[in-house]
This record gives structure tokens, sequence and C-alpha cells, in this order.
């Protein structure tokens, strides 16, 4: 009878300690992300319906992306995005949700109203760090994506996205940090 709990103890503290190793080696340090901006170029490829017909449109658009922290409980990158129109920088969340991967190289989803529409895409983001411990470079790139717009005219298509690291020194004068 001894001799079975002891098994039965030695399984149970088996069993932990898998579950423990396993969570270690899924756990993420997403904070070397934290104060990075990124140089983000969107392109729209879809259609305007104008005058009871299709219209095909393609147009690119130039932004920028600061990651302002990690939300380690929802496993979310929280970011602010950068769009400047007429001489004014917007600034609006741009949240990205992390899926899987490792803290240098991970998928995630973003979406997010925009222009009386909906935006969201899938991405592939990779860093690489330098010997000191800082990030060197990173790329995002999306994997698909979609936008939809009301208003004047309806219009929706494909929403493609790439982006590249830039130090904060790289950055226009006039956007807000």
């Amino acid at each position: 009878m001894n001799i079975g709990k002891g098994v039965l103890n030695g399984l149970l503290v088996l069993v932990l300690m898998g579950c423990l190793i396993f969570s270690k080696a899924n756990a993420q340090n997403m904070t070397i992300w934290k104060g990075q901006w990124f140089n983000i170029t969107g392109t729209d490829k879809g259609y305007t319906f104008e005058n009871s017909m299709f219209i095909s449109e393609n147009e690119k658009a130039s932004a920028y992306l600061k990651i302002t922290d990690w939300d380690s409980v929802n496993k979310v990158l929280k970011g602010k995005g950068y769009l400047k129109k007429e001489r004014t920088w917007g600034e609006q969340n741009w949240d990205h949700h992390y899926i899987t991967g490792t803290d240098l190289d991970f998928l995630c989803f973003f979406d997010v109203e925009m222009e009386g529409g909906l935006r969201g895409y899938t991405a592939r983001i990779t860093g690489k760090i330098k010997g000191d411990g800082a990030l060197s470079s990173a790329t995002i790139k999306s994997l698909g994506g979609y936008y939809w717009e009301t208003g004047e005219f309806e219009r929706a298509g494909a929403f493609t996205v790439t982006g590249k690291w830039i130090p904060e020194s790289k950055l226009p004068p006039d956007i807000p940090k």
C-alpha cells in the first residue's frame, strides 16, 4: 500500500514538473519590443462602388507604429499608430495580439476601426538582437488582410502591410513621441 502511494506521488511530481517545464518553455518575454518604432507601408487593393459600377483601386500609405507596452495577461503588444493627414499626425491604438512563436519571431493579428470601416491582418514579426541585448533590426510582414469602408463611397479589398524597425532618431521631427 505504501509502495503504491509512493509510485502515485512520484508520478504526480513528474507530471507537475513536466507542466512547469512546458509552461516555462512557452513563456514570452516581449518587453524587448517596448518603445520600438516601425516605419509601416500599407497597401489597399480592392474596389470602390461608384455610379453603379465597381472601380479597381490600388492605394499606398505610410505610417509609424510605436510599441508602447506588453500585456502579458492578454498577450497583446500595445501600440500607437501615427498616420499623417493634411500636415497633422493622427494617433490611434494599434494593438497586435500574439498568436504563437518566440519573443523574436512570432505570429500576431491586428484589427481596428479606421476611416469609417474596419482593417485587419495577420502578420509575422521578426527581430534580431545585438550582443548587448538591444534590438538591432526587425520587420513586420502581413500574411493576409482586409479593409472595408463606408462613407461617400463603399470600398473593400485586400490590405497588406510591411514594416521595418527604425531607431527613434530617424522619426520625422514633428511626430508625437
